[in-house]
């Protein structure tokens, strides 16, 4: 519960930092799947939305995202709330 009060306490901040680490990761990955023309990093991040959120005892967490510019593909955010997002990446 410390771990869900801790994200919760500051929602815009947390959700602000893990969509931009998610971009940062993931951008090229989530370009290289469209056959269209390529979005951009302010593009994927408006279209984030957080979906789920999962925490442990242990202080880990896992946030997943889904957007207009994923069709049909979220993206996980895991991490801890002493050191901030660790990973990103696609789920089919």
């Amino acid at each position: 519960l410390s771990v869900a009060r801790t994200l919760l306490s500051d929602p815009e901040g947390w959700d602000a930092r893990l969509r931009s680490f998610a971009a940062d990761r993931l951008l090229e990955a989530i370009n290289d799947r469209m056959e269209e023309e390529p979005v951009t990093r302010e593009e994927l991040l408006e279209s984030l939305t957080a979906e789920s959120v999962q925490v442990d005892a242990e202080g880990a967490f896992a946030v997943w995202y889904a957007g207009d510019v994923l069709f049909g593909t979220a993206v996980q955010v895991t991490g801890t709330v002493a050191e901030g997002p660790a990973d990103a990446q696609l789920e089919e």
